[in-house]
């Protein structure tokens, strides 16, 4: 009979506990939903992106100018 009570007292124990984190985990999505910084984070990481695609374009197209001066030079001497 004992073993019962204690079960179904903790049982009632881990459930509110349960229950009040729901809530709090409810309160800081609540609070995390108002927070520019993310929305700010993400406009930032695009253009970061963009900035860098474009340095890469612009390392290849230097690279193949290279080439061609390369091979200018190799027609040239010939």
């Amino acid at each position: 009979m004992q073993f019962m009570e204690t079960f179904e007292a903790n049982f009632k124990v881990n459930q509110n506990a349960i229950q009040n984190l729901k809530i709090q985990v409810g309160k800081l999505a609540k609070e995390e939903a108002k927070i520019p910084f993310l929305v700010t984070r993400e406009e930032n990481f695009e253009e970061v992106k963009a900035h860098e695609e474009s340095l890469v374009k612009e390392h290849d197209s230097r690279e193949r100018d290279e080439e061609k001066e390369e091979k200018g030079e190799e027609r040239t001497q010939q």
